[in-house]
């Protein structure tokens, strides 16, 4: 099963701009919405297609979890979640370092394909994909990067069937992520 390449995911250009707050926009391509998180300070633009589930658990933290289509063994998904850092000097480097070596510890042997960096709402962002065969074959990228004093992790996972149906529209969302900062 090839590893998605987040270069190769194609996206239309977002230059619609939405209302978020008096002094933050978000930009609001045709058929999509805006979503404020209630657990953490960001929001996005999502296509109208897609639902959210919020305040969803992934592990000991908590997520948003955005949904593409989600059927049997047919899923395609993404999730963002956010923790706040024991050490604001911690820098994007340094947690997309830390957040390999959990993934390397919990997954033994899976191939990562490391794709470099990504700007994210203005920050430097680190580039993973891989993918898994249990519970089910799943393609996987993961953005992490730090900015506010939180760690953030954006993920977009799919079934092999899914994978690019949806990738281009996961980059038009995480075209429009930005951080709201509110204090959460």
């Amino acid at each position: 099963m090839p590893r998605l390449n987040l270069t190769n995911c194609v996206s239309s250009n977002v230059s619609a701009k939405g209302s978020l707050t008096p002094n933050k926009t978000v930009p609001l391509p045709q058929g999509f919405r805006i979503f404020v998180s209630n657990i953490y300070p960001y929001a996005l633009s999502y296509p109208d297609n897609w639902t959210i589930r919020e305040n969803q658990s992934a592990g000991n933290l908590k997520s948003d979890l955005i949904v593409a289509e989600y059927k049997d063994n047919s899923r395609a998904f993404m999730f963002v979640l956010s923790e706040k850092l024991d050490n604001p000097n911690t820098d994007s480097a340094a947690y997309f370092d830390s957040k390999l070596k959990e993934l390397n510890a919990t997954q033994k042997s899976l191939p990562i394909d490391q794709q470099g960096e990504r700007i994210v709402a203005d920050n430097p962002a680190y580039v993973i994909s891989f993918n898994v065969s249990q519970p089910i074959q799943t393609q996987s990228i993961q953005i992490t990067f730090v900015s506010q004093g939180r760690g953030w992790v954006i993920s977009y996972s799919s079934s092999p069937d899914l994978g690019q149906k949806y990738c281009g529209q996961f980059v038009q969302i995480l075209d429009t992520f930005a951080l709201t900062n509110l204090s959460k």
